[in-house]
């Protein structure tokens, strides 16, 4: 064999082994590079909202709208420096104005209690516990609103909101002076 020939495929093979090097050196991820690996615990993918206190009372009076359809609201809520509840109570065929007030406070998953602080039905002075009873047993209130009359207290359980495509909501952090209000949004995985 031709020396000249020898050399030609020495150098071809060498060649091919540098670009066959080549390719696979190309093809190996680097020691920086973190393969990602989806969470297996994933309930959601959640997004933090911030809103205001007009904000959240029109959002919850139309939800509440959504529950009573047609019929005329029960009760409207309103959000000043505390969150307020205005409905009427029948007692005796006599339509009475009740407004009670609520500090809310957010309970660790994500539910909202909302404590009374006072309450005021027309000149009478009733027990805000008695209050509570009487709405709870005089209003066909949501599912998501649990009143609790011997707590003083009513528990907005916010998973039970109804919403589209099964999106949750959970309240984060309500502060109503500083008008800081944030909520997680969670998009269920399919």
């Amino acid at each position: 064999m031709n020396k000249w020939k020898f050399f030609f495929f020495a150098l071809l093979f060498i060649l091919l082994i540098g670009i066959g090097w080549l390719f696979w050196y190309i093809q190996q991820p680097s020691e920086s590079t973190n393969s990602i690996q989806p969470s297996e615990n994933v309930k959601g993918y959640t997004f933090q909202v911030s809103t205001t206190k007009q904000d959240l009372e029109g959002v919850a009076n139309s939800y509440l709208q959504q529950e009573f359809g047609d019929a005329p609201l029960p009760i409207t809520i309103k959000v000043n420096n505390q969150i307020q509840l205005q409905t009427e109570l029948q007692i005796f065929s006599i339509s009475i104005p009740v407004l009670m007030n609520f500090s809310p406070e957010v309970s660790g998953n994500g539910d909202i209690i909302l404590k009374q602080k006072s309450v005021e039905v027309g000149k009478l002075d009733i027990p805000p516990s008695t209050v509570l009873k009487l709405m709870k047993d005089s209003i066909d209130l949501p599912t998501w609103m649990n009143v609790q009359h011997e707590k003083e207290q009513i528990y907005v359980q916010m998973a039970n909101i109804p919403t589209s495509q099964n999106v949750e909501v959970r309240a984060k952090e309500i502060d109503l002076k500083e008008n800081n209000l944030l909520f997680d949004i969670v998009f269920p995985t399919n």
